[in-house]
């Protein structure tokens, strides 16, 4: 699984998850955290979900923190809040 938390070049945060044979999974993250967005099919069967809205990344920040990720993830995610908090809030 392939997490991302990052800020595009037009200055905006964004998170996105993606999972190869898993879109089922990706439907389900979907819904948990409400994303409106259509996952795609990124490359041949690699499923993405991508999402800018400040509250849902507000929900999914709030949701690492208390269920936190690990290894290289988390370090990323912590990297993500340092820098660019005020960004979403």
């Amino acid at each position: 699984m392939i997490i991302t938390f990052s800020i595009r070049k037009n200055n905006c945060p964004s998170f996105s998850i993606a999972q190869k044979n898993e879109e089922e999974l990706m439907n389900d993250i979907k819904t948990y955290f409400n994303i409106q967005t259509k996952i795609c099919n990124s490359r041949g069967n690699r499923w993405l979900v991508e999402r800018y809205k400040k509250s849902t990344l507000l929900n999914i920040i709030n949701h690492c923190n208390e269920f936190p990720l690990l290894g290289e993830k988390l370090l990323s995610f912590d990297r993500f809040k340092k820098n660019n908090l005020n960004l979403i809030t």
